[in-house]
């Protein structure tokens, strides 16, 4: 009878699997199901688990996966890809590189990568021109390996992308609930604002997951959109260092009532 329970449960959360992957919302997984769900995944393009391949994003209201460099560098490496610019172009305020990936068989994918250079020169403009190059590489790749997943370098630019933080066991990391809404500084620049909270661990720097759920316990802030509006940046995925990114949430955050009551003493 056990046996016949326990086939009966996992029949039923393949067909639970099946239809979310037809429907493409991962949401509807239980945490379980959508931790066996990512191995799967994993184990289907002989990608490590462990070193974080995928993560999660929030996509026109459906939780999916994308590709992290992890991937694309796992993926380039078992398929032995050379990846080369072919060409590159400078197209009104739009800078284009195409690139080719190809295997010992010869055969060969490309695909573009582009970024936006407006008013950009010297490092910021070489940093924007090195962007388009790797998403070149990573489209590539993924597209010589026949998945049609968006890469972390893409979905920065898209409006609606909310990455989210989800827990090695499938648990969505939501941010703390809070009585009362903080208000943001309408100016963030200025001379730092006295601190509210510590410094963050080595651990709480160490990836985005981790920096997120530091963020909203010391913040109180319900919002990824408003921590980045109060570190300058237009998604969590445009933080290129999570230290200097604490720090310059640490400054920017509102004084405590307390330290207001400080000051007028």
């Amino acid at each position: 009878m056990t046996t016949e329970l326990a086939t009966r449960q996992h029949e039923a959360d393949n067909s639970l699997i099946e239809q979310v992957i037809v429907g493409g919302d991962l949401e509807k997984l239980s945490p379980a199901q959508r931790t066996a769900y990512y191995a799967r995944v994993c184990e289907s393009l002989t990608l490590n688990p462990f070193t974080r391949p995928f993560e999660y994003i929030r996509l026109s209201g459906k939780l999916v996966l994308y590709a992290t460099r992890t991937a694309t560098d796992q993926l380039a490496k078992k398929a032995s890809l050379s990846l080369r610019p072919v060409r590159t172009e400078h197209i009104d305020d739009v800078y284009l590189v195409t690139a080719e990936a190809s295997d010992p068989s010869g055969r060969t994918v490309t695909n573009v990568g582009a970024v936006e250079i407006t008013n950009l020169k010297g490092a910021p403009l070489a940093n924007a021109i090195m962007k388009a190059h790797t998403k070149a590489y990573r489209r590539a790749t993924l597209s010589f390996c026949g998945l049609g997943w968006l890469d972390e370098t893409e979905i920065e630019t898209i409006r609606d992308a909310m990455p989210v933080a989800v827990t090695g066991d499938g648990r969505i990391m939501e941010p703390e609930r809070k009585p009362e809404p903080v208000k943001l500084a309408v100016t963030l620049a200025g001379p730092p604002s006295p601190r509210r909270a510590t410094a963050p661990t080595d651990e709480d720097v160490s990836d985005l997951s981790h920096w997120l759920k530091w963020a909203y316990r010391v913040s109180g802030i319900k919002r990824q959109a408003d921590i980045c509006a109060l570190i300058g940046v237009p998604n969590v995925l445009a933080i290129q260092d999570f230290a200097t990114a604490a720090e310059v949430l640490l400054a920017n955050l509102p004084p405590a009532k307390s330290e207001h009551k400080e000051e007028k003493e």
